[in-house]
């Protein structure tokens, strides 16, 4: 049974109202209460509208049957990516323990600097997912070739995009963790120093980053979502053990957080570049489901 709305009704009302509400919390707030009451009789007054004969409201009759093969696609992609972002958590959830454990100032740097990390790596990744969705509509429409080559010309950009942001944080790298510091705490300057340090040392790297995830999107986009999972996972699981290892073994310090990052990226990068050299991914595309 599908609902199927034949008109529209503007909204202005609830704008202004809302607009309204904020503007006595601003000016007038001993009239915070009856703007409050009165956003929600209109919210519920204008629901009541929907409900209502303001609609042309037509109840369609499809039937609807169970495919099989349509649920098979949806597992098989579905659950390899809930059971990365599980993975992920408790993975982070470990690091942030290792964190904690070099004290206030070591944990405010870190946290400055992979804030700035997050955003940094934001344009590699979205290309990543870009890419997914060419190299599986072309999959689809079987050119493979073309898929492949899309591929290769996305994995030298993303490459050529990463270092062109390396090298934007290594010059601006000070002014940028700055920001997250406030300026009479009396532990500004390690907590700049930390930042700087773990910031220094990540974004060398970033090329990697940007490999392991043009083969990342790659195989995702031609179906392969285990792999898309395991290597990403897996570049997880090794910074963290490889974080604990400089630690405990080689008595390192915040550092180690940062060094264990670009292990992670490297090792997997590799792997991947010999998963994609056996063509295993090949053939794994699904199309036709649902039909």
């Amino acid at each position: 049974m599908f609902t199927q709305l034949n008109g529209h009704r503007p909204h202005q009302n609830r704008l202004a109202t809302l607009v309204a509400f904020f503007d006595l919390l601003n000016d007038r707030p001993e009239f915070a209460r009856l703007a409050a009451i009165n956003y929600i009789v209109v919210v519920y007054t204008d629901y009541g509208a929907v409900c209502g004969d303001f609609y042309d409201i037509h109840i369609l009759s499809t039937t609807q049957t169970f495919d099989r093969e349509l649920l098979r696609a949806i597992v098989k992609y579905g659950f390899p990516a809930a059971l990365q972002l599980s993975l992920v958590t408790l993975a982070n959830l470990t690091i942030t323990r290792l964190i904690n454990s070099f004290g206030a100032a070591a944990m405010a740097g870190i946290t400055a600097a992979s804030k700035i990390d997050q955003l940094a790596i934001m344009p590699v990744a979205t290309f990543s997912m870009a890419l997914s969705t060419f190299v599986a509509q072309n999959m689809g429409a079987s050119q493979e070739a073309r898929a492949e080559k899309g591929f290769r010309s996305s994995l030298v950009f993303m490459v050529a995009l990463a270092v062109g942001i390396s090298v934007m944080l290594i010059l601006f790298g000070p002014q940028l963790v700055a920001l997250f510091l406030d300026s009479d705490d009396a532990y500004t300057a390690e907590i700049l120093r930390v930042g700087l340090e773990y910031l220094n040392i990540l974004v060398v790297f970033y090329f990697l980053f940007a490999f392991l995830f043009a083969f990342n999107g790659f195989y995702r986009g031609a179906g392969d979502a285990v792999m898309a999972m395991v290597f990403p996972v897996g570049s997880l699981t090794i910074r963290t053990a490889a974080a604990y290892a400089l630690v405990d073994f080689a008595g390192m310090g915040p550092q180690a957080l940062a060094w264990s990052i670009p292990i992670g990226w490297g090792l997997c990068s590799l792997a991947s570049w010999f998963y994609y050299r056996t063509r295993l991914w090949a053939g794994k595309t699904i199309t036709g489901a649902g039909k």
